[in-house]
């Protein structure tokens, strides 16, 4: 203990300890553990917990304050005592954590994290005879509490000397209608000999030696577990988990209910044309606009111009000459960039109308699209004498993932590279439409991320969270996050660009149109990674760039919200730097604790001697745990 005291340092007012089965080798063992943490956290306190901890009880006499909760954030973290090696826990436990469950949602809490040495659920052989999914679980009183409380996000452990992770649910507890999350996060650098029984867990990971730990990171309805080696910033694994809105409807017994919306548009706050600026998370943005405007008319585009868009996605056959010359007409008159989208109008077997460029011939991947490239690209065309196409859709979502047209890195990679040299402009670009940077590895030929640079110059990514299949919007955010830290990994910052297509359409498969408080909270939320080289509302045929701003085919008459959401956002100015955020992302999070604990003791850095004090110690961690979460 004494060790461990030195180590965790002036940190050990934030650190919350719970007992294990190895804290009970001499009677009296409670009251000893209580004891010495009186001592290491000062007899004043009267506790042998950190300031902050305002409810706890005791399994008996020797263990007064060793049960406990706490909040930090929209999270409440309670912590069990235990001198066993598995639930049943003590009556008056189950009547403390009921309680404190009930109270955290009463005050509007949205997770809560039970931590406790032993797992309800075991794993490995070593404590576990139940081999089969079920059996060796919760008891009936702990089954029952969850059951009534869904604010429970996840329950976490040591004890079984392994990381790991288990979905808690009723084909592995019977009767048990809350679903959540069992992670063990301990391998205690002395990982047992024995079988983990795979049917009961989703994830383990049990290196001889290997130091590890687990991270919770929170984000409104969102929390993201994440696995970790002592030495590497890079998690050897990680998951996003998100919760619906955690609602009372009677008694201690809550229920999960959607969110619900507005049914009214709220009156614009600011109205007008404004100039762009650099986003709040301190990167510019180089494009910013809307994606598949397919009617080219002057009115659209004089709406769209009227909201500071400065590039369009443009969807064009690659057959019409009209369309063409009328886009050239209006991205001059308007003083706007234009990427093609080209549609080949379903020529290719297998891909519908998504893209021109599989089917080479000899070798050519570009032949299709050739006469209009040659048409685009003339300056005689353009009467400005500036050719303001700056790119082109090479790929769309079949070509990575669906039947005979799924396509290789080779093959895309062929694409770009003969675009590129057709089109000998530098700040012409090659975009590509993939769902995220996260799913190349399920192409057939996928070999690194650095891959990306080959086949594309602009990565325009999506995760569409109002209605439909593909997630939520904190699922998106992370998305958005994960894929920069991609890019960047790979060494292609400022090779390969990070666009987010956002949702506003009302179409198809379940998706609705969002309300006007919903496009700018989250828009400002995925704007703020400062992970983004480019932000474009895609509609999907959603019809509000109509001159009335209008669509038949959509019964929510919300359309309009798009607009001063754009003007806010293109004129926001950028945020004031937040001290202890080191990488730049404009949030403190362990991402920034990491990078300056590598470099522990080292010579002093201008980002990482956050105190100035010419050397980075103890005291800049302690900078970044004072504003984490910011």
């Amino acid at each position: 203990m004494d060790k461990m005291v030195a180590v965790i340092g002036d940190q050990l007012n934030k650190t919350f300890l719970v007992r294990g089965n190895h804290d009970d080798h001499v009677a009296g063992s409670a009251s000893l553990w209580q004891s010495y943490f009186n001592d290491k956290y000062g007899a004043d306190r009267g506790l042998s917990l950190p300031a902050g901890v305002t409810n706890y009880i005791g399994i008996n006499s020797d263990s007064t304050y060793l049960t406990y909760s706490f909040d930090y954030g929209n999270s409440r973290f309670i912590g069990i005592d235990s001198n066993k090696n598995a639930d049943p826990m003590a009556s008056a436990q189950y009547t403390f954590l009921n309680d404190r469950l009930a109270d955290a949602e009463n005050r509007g809490l949205i997770h809560a994290f039970i931590f406790t040495h032993p797992p309800e659920y075991c794993v490995d052989s070593t404590h576990c005879s139940c081999q089969n999914v079920t059996g060796c679980g919760p008891s009936s009183q702990l089954r029952d509490i969850i059951n009534a409380h869904p604010i429970v996000s996840a329950t976490i452990h040591g004890h079984e000397h392994l990381l790991s992770w288990t979905h808690m649910s009723d084909a592995r507890v019977p009767g048990l209608t809350h679903e959540y999350e069992e992670f063990m996060t301990s391998p205690a650098g002395n990982p047992y000999g024995s079988t983990v029984y795979s049917n009961r867990v989703d994830f383990y990971n049990r290196t001889a030696n290997g130091l590890s730990y687990g991270l919770v990171d929170v984000d409104g309805a969102n929390f993201t577990v994440s696995f970790y080696h002592v030495g590497e910033s890079t998690p050897l694994w990680s998951k996003t988990f998100t919760k619906s809105k955690v609602t009372i409807t009677s008694g201690l017994s809550p229920t999960i209910t959607p969110t619900s919306r507005p049914t009214s548009t709220p009156t614009p706050r600011i109205t007008g044309t404004v100039t762009p600026a650099t986003v709040s998370g301190g990167r510019a943005l180089k494009y910013y606009g809307v994606d598949r405007v397919e009617a080219t008319n002057d009115a659209n585009y004089q709406v769209l111009a009227s909201h500071s868009v400065k590039t369009v996605v443009q969807y064009l056959s690659i057959s019409s000459q009209t369309a063409w010359r009328n886009v050239i007409a209006l991205a001059e008159k308007y003083n706007m960039d234009i990427v093609i989208f080209p549609n080949q109008g379903g020529d290719v077997s297998g891909c519908g109308w998504e893209t021109p460029f599989n089917s080479p011939q000899n070798g050519d991947y570009i032949w299709r699209v050739k006469s209009m490239l040659d048409y685009f690209d003339n300056v005689a065309n353009w009467p400005g004498g500036r050719i303001r196409v700056v790119g082109i859709v090479s790929s769309h979502e079949p070509m990575w993932n669906q039947g005979s047209c799924k396509t290789k890195i080779a093959d895309l990679a062929a694409i770009k590279t003969q675009l590129r040299a057709y089109v000998n402009r530098s700040d012409f670009k090659v975009w590509s439409y993939i769902d995220n940077i996260s799913d190349m590895p399920n192409i057939t030929d996928f070999s690194s991320y650095a891959d990306a640079e080959k086949i594309m110059d602009v990565a325009a990514i999506w995760q569409h969270c109002f209605g439909g299949a593909e997630g939520s919007c904190p699922g998106a955010k992370n998305k958005i996050i994960n894929d920069r830290k991609l890019i960047n990994d790979a060494g292609l910052n400022g090779k390969v660009d990070l666009v987010f297509l956002m949702q506003t359409f009302a179409q198809d498969s379940g998706y609705r149109m969002p309300t006007y408080d919903e496009l700018l909270t989250e828009s400002r939320n995925f704007l703020d990674t400062g992970a983004l080289d480019g932000f474009i509302y895609y509609t999907w045929g959603a019809c509000w760039y109509d001159t009335d701003l209008g669509c038949p085919s959509v019964t929510n008459p919300a359309n309009s919200a798009l607009w001063p959401v754009m003007d806010i956002l293109y004129s926001t100015p950028t945020q004031a730097p937040i001290q202890g955020d080191v990488n730049g992302d404009h949030h403190v999070t362990i991402d920034d604790f990491l990078l300056v604990s590598a470099q522990f003791g080292n010579l002093p850095n201008s980002n990482l001697d956050l105190d100035g004090n010419g050397k980075i110690n103890a005291a800049d961690l302690s900078i970044i745990l004072a504003y984490f979460g910011m």
